[in-house]
């Protein structure tokens, strides 16, 4: 295809056609091209942006995009079911945990029988 990339003198042109653009699209109104300018330009006057080889070109670009579209959606449904799945129950082996052993305390020191002590001081018996 003429005029475009990867094409005998194609990059040349994609080069001229990417500088319209950033003329077409500069922010200073002085230093922006005209539409007059635009149209005189190379690769509008030179016929290199013929209805042909933009259709083309467009046309082969909307079609590789919207397969690859596709193909992401796909996957995203896909992992999106796997993931459903896994947290429906019963659809996975239940969790298990590991055995523990606990071993009975054993007493370091004999158990006392002995009662407290009883508080030191004058104790007040009650009369009635």
């Amino acid at each position: 295809m003429e005029g475009l990339a990867g094409s005998a003198g194609g990059t040349v042109l994609q080069g001229a056609a990417k500088k319209l653009v950033s003329q077409l699209l500069e922010v200073d109104q002085d230093q922006r091209i005209t539409a007059q300018e635009a149209l005189g330009h190379v690769w509008i006057a030179g016929n290199v942006a013929s209805e042909k080889n933009l259709k083309e070109g467009v046309c082969a670009q909307i079609e590789k995009n919207f397969a690859k579209a596709k193909w992401r959606k796909a996957i995203r449904v896909t992992t999106f079911m796997q993931r459903l799945r896994a947290l429906e129950p019963g659809t996975h082996p239940p969790m298990s945990l590991p055995e523990v052993t606990v071993e009975e305390p054993r007493p370091t020191e004999p158990p006392t029988t002995e009662r407290p002590s009883e508080p030191a001081g004058p104790t007040e018996e009650k009369t009635q």
